[in-house]
């Protein structure tokens, strides 16, 4: 679950709950509604509960009646889980208005529907919606709850989260370390919660290129995460995978393949040996081989991870682009240079027929490829790559499309 959904999942759990102290028609349905979001059995069937869920409590309680509100507000998360980004929004609009009407503009309810349409439009990379509404979420939060309650720490996640997607790492710093705090104070530093915190911090420091704070992070987190959730957790995958990545951009290859290699039997025992996920981490063991100069321990782990992701993704996808391009930079640094173009050409022919070109990657594959040409003597194709790979990285360093 990702950590902006939290409050919403966490809120909406919190006014489930109140409903079924209360009784009422949404008693027994809400709570279903409310299992089925948090077990994440988001499926035609769950939808297809929670609008006949939303019908049934409109005609008994009528259109705007609060309790139509939480029923909006369950279809708007299942919409929301689903992608289907529009449809949550304009369930969300109607869940708030119904609140603002019923119980007033800042009202805790109110701040639950807030949160649910900031985070679609964090989702849709609307980052000035995004950031308006989840700060009003959290202000009224804060208001109601008090600065210290752990639900404003989970308000104070979703607006940190917006603020890291927009580089404001100093101002998200400083919510996942508020969010930190209030949660250590509650559940002791040793709890699942705290280490949601101490992983959202490493991912900020991680973004400034801070790796040695990250690692520690990292670290820190994985530690309780194994403690608490085990070994073969998802969440303790995602906590070696980041820690592995810190020792990687530090240069301790060697630490990093450590990790990387305990994430990736959690990831084939979870996910199967023939899936996407474990084709990417296949690809950072090689990556971390590769800048040890390692070709032939890399080699096995470029050539599976290109398997795995053409049979998955097809072989015309970006991902094959990279993974091929891996491969053929490993042959090339073997001497292996027939091989090697091969596996460029197979990269460079993707790439420039992608929907959404990876300039980037392109420009540092033409580099390779350049010299590659020089040291078999074909100097004439290699400064063709050659200036076509300076005018790419040109374009890119003024931030002009190519």
């Amino acid at each position: 679950m990702t950590n902006i959904l939290q409050a919403i999942v966490r809120g909406l759990s919190r006014l489930a709950s109140r409903h079924q102290e209360t009784g009422g028609p949404l008693q027994n349905g809400f709570s279903s509604n409310m299992g089925i979001i948090n077990n994440q059995v988001l499926d035609g069937e769950s939808i297809t509960k929670a609008e006949e869920l939303l019908q049934k409590t409109e005609m008994e309680c009528g259109p705007d009646h609060p309790d139509t509100a939480k029923a909006l507000d369950g279809v708007g998360i299942i919409y929301h889980y689903q992608g289907r980004y529009r449809e949550a929004e304009e369930v969300y609009k109607r869940s708030l208005g119904i609140k603002e009407k019923h119980f007033g503009a800042d009202h805790l309810e109110a701040a639950v529907s807030l949160i649910s349409l900031g985070t679609i439009y964090h989702n849709e990379r609307k980052h000035d919606e995004a950031a308006q509404y989840l700060k009003r979420g959290l202000d009224i939060s804060r208001k109601a709850l008090g600065p210290k309650h752990p639900d404003v720490a989970n308000a104070q996640d979703g607006l940190a989260e917006e603020y890291l997607s927009q580089g404001r790492y100093e101002e998200a710093k400083t919510l996942f370390r508020g969010s930190m705090k209030i949660r250590k104070k509650i559940y002791g530093s040793k709890h699942l919660l705290v280490s949601e915190s101490l992983f959202n911090m490493g991912r900020v420091y991680s973004a400034q290129n801070k790796h040695d704070v990250a690692e520690s992070l990292f670290e820190r987190s994985l530690t309780i995460r194994e403690k608490v959730l085990g070994k073969d957790h998802p969440d303790t995958e995602k906590a070696l995978d980041e820690y592995g990545a810190a020792c990687y951009y530090q240069g301790n290859y060697n630490e990093a393949v450590a990790l990387f290699q305990r994430s990736l039997s959690a990831k084939e025992k979870r996910l199967g040996p023939d899936h996407p996920g474990v084709a990417l981490i296949l690809s950072n063991i090689g990556h971390a081989y590769y800048y040890q100069r390692r070709y032939t321990k890399a080699e096995p782990f470029y050539q599976r991870a290109l398997a795995i992701t053409e049979k998955a993704l097809g072989p015309d996808h970006i991902e094959v682009a990279r993974r091929a391009g891996s491969l053929g930079a490993v042959y090339h640094g073997q001497g292996k240079y027939t091989e090697a173009e091969e596996f460029y050409r197979q990269s460079l022919a993707i790439m420039e027929k992608a929907p959404e070109p990876a300039y980037l990657d392109m420009a540092n594959l033409l580099g390779l490829m350049a010299q590659l040409y020089k040291q078999t003597k074909r100097k004439e194709e290699a400064q063709v790559f050659e200036e076509r790979a300076k005018t790419l990285q040109g374009k890119l360093m003024l931030g002009i499309e190519p």
